[in-house]
């Protein structure tokens, strides 16, 4: 079958906001047309392009959709740069609906949901973020709830740490760890008991490496896994290192 033939004459013909004005020459033997848009900048356009649909302006037409779409609530635009408020809304979004987020294992990968269906209806119920913006951000009231109305707020860093999901209050008043460890292993090291909080408002808890040693440590680190041992651990690892390099500088 042979190709189609087209009338390469199009002077004058209208494609969108462009208006064929004169050839100027070919690209890949595809002719190429000296072209008119509506907002009066001059461009120049392949012919089968054109034709195709493909292109229809000289970019005026595609920045202002994306102006529509992207940035019509106007916390979003180039000029004004984001908000912090779309900036929390993406975040908090991106940790509960992303499972490559850095974050993911503590909000959707434990059942946590966002549940604003846009901005619009995020930023008209919580409101603006109080001034100064880089003391407040986004919190859960309820740390095992979901981004839902009534169970978010603007909060400073001393009222999220006062609200962390590690911690709660008993009938007694009495602090203890929301999430309990005790005969878990991390590493070499196994937990025996919660001794209290420790570092301000950590969770202190009493350990038993492998080695024989006693202590107790962040139960924070034992989660994050920054504690697997005592120091035992770093220790074999530096000696078998320094032994390494003195062999090799033997050789």
């Amino acid at each position: 079958m042979g190709r189609r033939k087209f009338d390469a004459n199009i002077e004058g013909r209208r494609f969108g906001r462009l208006v064929a004005c004169k050839l100027v020459g070919t690209r890949a033997r595809a002719p190429l047309w000296e072209c008119i848009c509506d907002c009066g900048k001059a461009c120049v356009v392949g012919f089968y392009l054109l034709l195709s649909g493909r292109t229809q302006s000289c970019g005026c037409l595609h920045r202002e959709i994306t102006s529509r779409t992207l940035f019509k609530h106007g916390h979003g635009g180039r000029q004004k740069g984001i908000s912090p408020e779309y900036r929390s809304y993406n975040s908090a979004k991106g940790r509960c609906t992303n499972p490559k987020n850095k974050n993911w294992r503590y909000y959707g990968g434990r059942g946590i949901e966002f549940r604003f269906t846009s901005f619009e209806q995020f930023l008209e119920h919580i409101g603006p973020r109080p001034s100064p913006h880089s003391k407040y951000s986004l919190d859960r009231i309820n740390n095992d709830g979901h981004y839902e109305m009534g169970n978010v707020r603007w909060a400073t860093r001393s009222e999220q740490v006062r609200n962390a999901r590690h911690w709660y209050y008993d009938k007694d008043s009495k602090r203890g760890p929301k999430r309990d460890l005790t005969g878990q292993r991390f590493g070499r090291v196994l937990v025996q008991k919660f001794v209290g909080p420790i570092y301000g408002r950590h969770p202190g808890w009493q350990c038993i490496c492998d080695c024989g040693h006693v202590w107790v440590t962040d139960g924070y680190a034992l989660l994050k896994g920054s504690t697997r041992s005592c120091g035992c651990l770093q220790r074999e690892v530096a000696s078998k290192w320094q032994q390494n390099k003195k062999n090799s500088g033997n050789e």
